[in-house]
């Protein structure tokens, strides 16, 4: 529950799969301890532009159902991208530096589905309104920044459900691509390894347990 009479900010990224689940993640940052939170994240992604056996810059997006697998060429170093097994270690250590960020905690739910659209947004729905009535128990507000161009008008018509004198999420979900947000790549991560976590797909297995070990103070992954 958030510290009573606080402010914090929920950076949300959803993953999943038409045919199995819908997962969301985010993380949870104390306003007062944003700037200490972005600066540990900062300094990781430094060190994995400064050290000549990794060479990612530090502005490279984060997509972890991209990432992970093997998609794409983070590094300046061909021959880094060329192969897969670098990229899980490199997954593990931003979890542990996620998971020590000062001010912050990250969290998931998750659905099993049979209409993805529709259990996707419920999803959210449920808990918006879960979260929303945490915060009136703490006298605490929150603002929600969701990964996406703004185009997804189902997140807002969701923000607009709450009660209003009883409402504590300010403000419509805020829409930022995650590719300019740390923080939302932060989420995108969390939400991937939960679904893993949740799915158990065959193929990868090797991140089933990545969600408890590597985020151990984390809320969840809980089904809604």
């Amino acid at each position: 529950m958030a510290e009573r009479g606080n402010l914090r900010v929920f950076y949300v990224d959803d993953s999943g799969n038409a045919r199995d689940v819908a997962a969301l993640g985010w993380l949870e940052v104390d306003v007062r301890r944003w700037n200490a939170a972005m600066e540990d994240w900062r300094r990781f992604r430094t060190d994995l532009y400064e050290d000549e056996k990794t060479r990612i810059p530090v502005d490279y997006e984060f997509h972890a159902v991209k990432f992970i697998p093997g998609r794409g060429n983070p590094s300046l170093l061909e021959s880094w991208n060329r192969q897969k097994r670098h990229r899980g270690p490199v997954a593990l250590r931003a979890l542990e530096v996620i998971a020590g960020m000062p001010g912050t905690r990250a969290g998931a739910v998750y659905r099993r589905t049979g209409d993805y659209a529709h259990d996707r947004i419920d999803l959210y729905r449920t808990w918006l309104r879960r979260l929303n009535d945490e915060l009136r128990a703490s006298d605490s507000y929150a603002l929600v920044i969701v990964d996406g161009d703004g185009t997804e008008h189902a997140y807002r018509r969701v923000h607009r459900e709450l009660a209003g004198a009883g409402r504590r999420v300010i403000e419509d979900s805020l829409f930022q691509p995650a590719g300019e947000s740390h923080f939302l790549q932060c989420a995108d991560l969390v939400a991937y390894t939960a679904y893993q976590s949740v799915v158990r797909h065959p193929g990868k297995r090797f991140m089933w347990d990545w969600f408890g070990s590597r985020l151990p103070l984390a809320q969840g992954p809980a089904a809604l």
